[in-house]
């Protein structure tokens, strides 16, 4: 057991992620921070953000309307990295670039392929049905809660999550994709502890890797790795 600790589950689609990692890094105040990602993943990420900006600059798509669909992208490493220069604390990249770059990507794709064809919907439409769009798009208070409250039930639930990576995951990625990344990512983890003992790490990465459910006795990641260490869900913001 690792004493000093503590991991942070994120699911990386939420549509809360800034504001519950941030709130939950400031409750936990870190020593040091370290975030299931890479620096070529990052790499990748900007590259593919790029094509995506000139495609749409070609066919005569202006600035403004760019920036209001596709924000820039925002993930655990840009807020986890923008918490450690506020707070003046290391911040590590430890996933193994080579699976997570080719097999991740597709978050990123699927998000902004989304954000277009939401665009290239709104365009179509009369004034009456845009403004209607913006408010789904933006998701009225009460939408927006239960939404919420249905994306925090099934992606957040161990036994669920447990379940995806035994049946889902192994089977299309194989085991490079959590064990093999976990194992490297522990690796890193157990590393940093012995150089640092009485500092605090907390490390940020998708709950699919902390997933421990009973039932799953075949993939192994770091939940199973880390079986005492500390562990909150995003979810767990809202009652901070």
């Amino acid at each position: 057991m690792i004493d000093n600790l503590i991991f942070i589950g994120t699911v990386h689609s939420d549509s809360k992620l800034k504001k519950r990692l941030e709130k939950l890094l400031s409750y936990l105040n870190p020593d040091i921070i370290t975030v299931e990602y890479t620096n070529g993943r990052e790499r990748e990420e900007k590259k593919f953000y790029q094509s995506i900006l000139n495609i749409l600059k070609k066919k005569g798509i202006g600035e403004e309307v760019i920036k209001e669909y596709i924000p820039k992208i925002e993930n655990e490493s840009t807020i986890c990295m923008d918490y450690a220069q506020e707070k003046e604390i290391s911040c590590f990249f430890i996933d193994k670039s080579t699976v997570a770059v080719k097999n991740l990507l597709f978050l990123t794709e699927m998000k902004t392929l989304r954000k277009i064809t939401q665009m290239k919907i709104s365009r179509k439409m009369g004034k009456k049905s845009k403004d209607k769009m913006e408010r789904v798009m933006k998701r009225e208070p009460k939408t927006g809660k239960l939404m919420q409250k249905i994306f925090d039930s099934v992606f957040y639930n161990e036994r669920n999550v447990s379940r995806e990576n035994k049946y889902i995951l192994q089977r299309v990625y194989g085991d490079d994709f959590i064990g093999k990344r976990d194992e490297y990512m522990a690796e890193s983890l157990n590393t940093l502890s012995e150089f640092y003992p009485n500092k605090k790490i907390v490390h940020v990465g998708g709950f699919s890797h902390l997933a421990n459910h009973d039932s799953d006795t075949t993939v192994v990641n770091l939940g199973k790795l880390f079986p005492e260490s500390e562990k909150y869900l995003l979810p767990q913001a809202d009652s901070l």
